[in-house]
């Protein structure tokens, strides 16, 4: 970041020297120079010449001495160097608008605040007891944890807490991108997979709706009384707008549920809702 700015500051300097100090040739040649060269010129050609020599040179100096001004020609002033201020001002001003327009500078900054502040945003939202993160330093722990990933790129458990901020922030690609990561390096975890499968359902489109049911079908094989997987086919085809399957799927989550559970009341909404669209239309 400092050599950028060295950069800046030295290609800003050296367009303010060739704006305020232009090359220009040491003199000017004016009228009575030309024509004393054009003079000499023409007498070294007579002198070549045997015949009508005095008569030309004669010929000659009174063309050269009609040729000269009447009056005295006064040479140009350059103008004062304080005339440039003005432009030396509006190069600054313009230069400096379209730098910070085009280059980025805010978000550069903002990553590398989020950069510095990850190692204790991170540790806060691993310790239990610690203070919870607001939503600012949230995107601010997941800005500076991307970051990280970018060099740690099998930090397994980076990949899961960026999948989690994703959910949280409402970013669904991040979620998406950092669970698939996580799933890409540990397919074995079930915990992880669970995850993957769990973003899939609740935040993708049709065809990962059905990638993610998948998975859960595979995890049920082991687990068939899993009161979360089972809860997340009944989501599965709840998006997919097969009613009837998601009220079967959620009474067999009542039905495994311990009778004091809290979840009982939501997920017999749930099986409602489902039959009173059943009601109203065929599943798909």
């Amino acid at each position: 970041m400092t050599l950028f700015w060295v950069l800046a500051v030295a290609i800003l300097v050296a367009a303010l020297v060739v704006f305020c100090f232009p090359w220009q040739a040491n003199g000017e040649v004016d009228r009575n120079t030309l024509n004393r060269i054009f003079y000499q010129s023409r007498l070294q050609e007579l002198e070549r010449e045997a015949s009508g020599r005095d008569e030309l040179m004669v010929e000659l100096q009174r063309n050269l001495l009609a040729d000269i001004p009447s009056q005295n020609v006064h040479a140009s002033r350059p103008l004062s160097r304080g005339w440039l201020l003005p432009g030396v001002l509006g190069l600054v001003i313009l230069s400096t608008g379209i730098f910070m327009k085009t280059s980025g500078i805010q978000q550069v900054s903002q990553l590398e605040q989020a950069e510095r502040q990850f190692p204790a945003l991170y540790q806060r939202a691993e310790t239990a007891n610690a203070k919870p993160l607001s939503l600012s330093e949230m995107a601010t722990l997941s800005m500076g944890l991307r970051a990280h990933l970018q060099t740690h790129a099998d930090f397994i458990a980076g990949w899961q807490m960026l999948g989690r901020l994703g959910m949280v922030l409402n970013d669904a690609a991040t979620a998406k991108g950092a669970f698939e990561r996580a799933y890409q390096l540990s397919p074995e975890d079930r915990k992880i997979a669970f995850d993957y499968a769990s973003v899939l359902i609740r935040l993708g489109d049709r065809e990962q709706v059905r990638q993610g049911e998948l998975l859960t079908e595979d995890m049920l094989k082991s687990q068939p009384s899993s009161p979360a997987l089972l809860e997340l086919q009944a989501l599965s085809a709840w998006r997919q707008e097969r009613y009837s399957h998601a009220a079967e799927l959620w009474q067999r989550v009542l039905n495994v549920l311990p009778a004091d559970s809290p979840l009982r009341k939501s997920i017999q909404l749930n099986i409602d809702e489902a039959h009173r669209h059943m009601a109203s239309g065929p599943d798909r």
